[in-house]
């Protein structure tokens, strides 16, 4: 095919047009990792239930009405998801199976893929310096799997449970996805 002098400046106009609406909407679908979302409690964007419930947060919390490390790891201690120090993705398992409150719930799975993850990670990762990161005597392992499962659920909320109405969601969730390794 032989292209004629006129029709050159037509496609190259239409080269560079189809270029830049490419460019424009990878713009869009990127997010800047050098920009921190700011903090919104993940809870108001995605409706998960709290895998700990009542009997359990009323007694961590009279213990530690602070809510930090000591009362994330008296959670675990409690459920038996950790021991000693040492937390086990199968006692995460045993204990949300026995969870009323998860056993209909469309986040069970999500749950179970999320501790699996964050166990396996935080113990991989943490090894002998996780006695730098404790705080008030209280071992920080807990605390790291809870944040961990958090984001986890935060990044995989069912669209259904989604809130799209809370200002900032949809751009902390596209940080956690792409600018937090293996998050």
């Amino acid at each position: 095919m032989h292209l004629s002098a006129k029709m050159l400046p037509t496609i190259t106009f239409s080269t560079v047009w189809l270029l830049a609406a490419i460019c424009r909407a990878e713009q869009k679908t990127t997010t800047d990792c050098s920009k921190l979302p700011k903090s919104i409690a993940p809870q108001s964007c995605c409706r998960f239930p709290e895998p700990f419930q009542n009997p359990i947060l009323n007694e961590c919390y009279n213990l530690h009405s602070d809510i930090g490390q000591c009362f994330v790891e008296c959670l675990f201690n409690r459920s038996g998801i950790c021991r000693q120090g040492k937390c086990s993705y199968q006692r995460a398992i045993d204990y949300l199976e026995r969870e009323i409150a998860l056993q209909q719930s469309a986040f069970k799975d999500i749950y179970k893929r999320a501790f699996k993850k964050c166990i396996a990670k935080a113990n991989d990762v943490l090894g002998n310096i996780v006695k730098r990161f404790s705080r008030h005597g209280c071992h920080p392992l807990p605390e790291i799997i809870r944040f961990c499962v958090r984001n986890e659920m935060f990044t995989s909320c069912p669209k259904s449970y989604w809130n799209d109405k809370v200002a900032g969601c949809s751009k902390k969730r596209d940080f956690i996805r792409n600018c937090i390794k293996d998050n």
